[in-house]
C-alpha cells in the first residue's frame, strides 16, 4: 500500500513516565520554539474542550460542580494542561462520579474524558499535520 507523501503518521506508546517524559523532550527539540508555543496554545485548548464536556454531564443543581471542573496551562516552558476538580468548590465531586451506598454514581469526569478524548487528538493529529507542512516549507525554501 502507498503511502500519501503529506500524511503524518503519529504512534505514541507510553510504558512508562520516564518513556513519555523522554518522548515529549524529543517532540519539544523537533518543533523548536515555535511550534512549542503552538502545541502548548493546542494542549490549552484541548483541555478547555474536554472540560466542556465534563461540564456538559453534570446536573446543575447549583452550579457549584460545574465551577469546580477547571483547566489551564501547567506553566511556563511545560508543554502540558491540566483538568482537575477544585475540592474547595465542590467538595462532594467524588461522591456524584463515584456514588455511594445510598446515591447512584452519575460519572462526570470519566465521560467527558472518553468524549472529549476522541476529539482532542483529531485537533492534535490535525495541528501536527500542519506543523510538519511548515516545517517541509521552511526546508524547502
Amino acid at each position: 500500500m502507498r503511502r500519501n507523501p503529506w500524511w503524518v503518521d503519529v504512534q505514541l506508546e507510553v510504558k512508562g513516565v520516564r518513556e513519555c517524559q523522554r518522548y515529549f523532550q524529543k517532540v519539544r527539540r523537533e518543533l523548536g520554539p515555535e511550534g512549542l508555543a503552538e502545541y502548548k496554545t493546542e494542549a490549552v485548548e484541548s483541555a478547555v474542550l474536554i472540560r466542556d464536556w465534563m461540564r456538559s454531564f453534570v446536573h446543575p443543581v447549583t452550579g457549584r460542580l460545574e465551577r469546580a471542573i477547571q483547566s489551564g496551562p501547567y506553566g511556563p516552558g511545560v508543554m502540558a494542561a491540566f483538568i482537575r476538580v477544585d475540592y474547595k468548590i465542590a467538595p462532594h465531586a467524588h461522591l456524584v462520579e463515584y456514588g455511594t451506598v445510598k446515591m447512584a454514581a452519575k460519572p462526570y469526569f470519566r465521560r467527558g474524558l472518553e468524549v472529549g478524548s476522541g476529539l482532542v487528538l483529531m485537533n492534535l493529529m490535525r495541528k501536527l499535520e500542519r506543523l510538519v507542512e511548515a516545517a517541509e516549507r521552511r526546508a524547502a525554501a
